[in-house]
C-alpha cells in the first residue's frame, strides 16, 4: 500500500482495532509509510493498546498518530473506520489446502486464489487445481502458500556432471544386480 492509499483511506479519521493483533498490524502498516507517535516515536515500540483494549482508535493526523477509546471519538464526531486484518494471501497465489474437510477431501490439494473478501471469516476463494465444478471458500488457517520452485541458471558443464553423478548412480546398482544375479544362479 502506498502512502497515498493509506491517506485516502485513514487520514483524519479514527481506526478501530479491536484486538491487538489489529493494532500491532495497522501501527507497522502506518510505520512503514513513515508515520510515528505526535511524539515522535516510533509506531512499534509500544501499540498503546492495553490503555483501552477492544476499544481502541487510532487517529491518523498530518502531525502524528494519536489513540482514544472508541466512545469518545463517537461523541467528539470523528469517523469511525474498522480495521480488518490484511490477508495473507492475494489474488493468483498458488495454495494448498492443509486442513481435511469432513465433508470433502480437498486436503493436499493445490489450488490458486481466485478473490479475497477480508471481511468474511473464510476470506478465500479458491480454485483447485482439476475441480471445475466449484469454488472453495476456505480460510487463512486452512492453507499454506506453495512456492514455485526457482532453478538457477545452470550450464552445459552443470548438465553433464549431473548426468555423471546418476551414471555413476546406475552402475552401483548394475554392480549389485549383477552380483545378486550370479548369487541366484548358483
Amino acid at each position: 500500500m502506498t502512502r497515498e492509499e493509506f491517506d485516502k483511506l485513514y487520514l483524519n479519521k479514527a481506526v478501530h482495532c479491536d484486538t491487538e493483533e489489529k493494532a500491532n498490524e495497522f501501527l507497522a502498516l502506518a510505520d512503514s509509510l513513515g508515520y510515528k507517535w505526535r511524539s515522535g516515536k516510533s509506531l512499534i515500540e509500544k501499540n498503546e493498546w492495553k490503555t483501552h483494549e477492544g476499544e481502541t482508535c487510532y487517529h491518523i493526523t498530518e502531525e502524528g498518530v494519536l489513540f482514544g477509546q472508541k466512545i469518545y471519538d463517537a461523541l467528539c464526531g470523528y469517523q469511525i473506520i474498522k480495521y480488518h486484518l490484511q490477508p495473507k494471501f492475494k489474488v493468483g497465489d498458488k495454495v494448498r489446502v492443509i486442513v481435511n474437510s469432513t465433508i470433502y477431501s480437498i486436503y493436499g490439494k493445490i489450488g490458486v486464489i481466485e478473490d479475497v473478501n477480508s471481511s468474511s471469516p473464510m476470506p478465500y476463494y479458491v480454485k483447485i487445481d482439476g475441480d471445475n465444478k466449484w469454488l472453495w471458500t476456505l480460510s487463512e488457517k486452512e492453507l499454506e502458500k506453495v512456492e514455485e520452485q526457482t532453478y538457477e541458471e545452470e550450464t552445459i558443464d552443470d548438465i553433464i556432471e549431473e548426468i555423471k553423478d546418476y551414471q555413476k548412480s546406475i552402475n552401483v546398482l548394475l554392480n549389485r544386480l549383477e552380483r545378486k544375479a550370479k548369487v541366484g544362479n548358483k
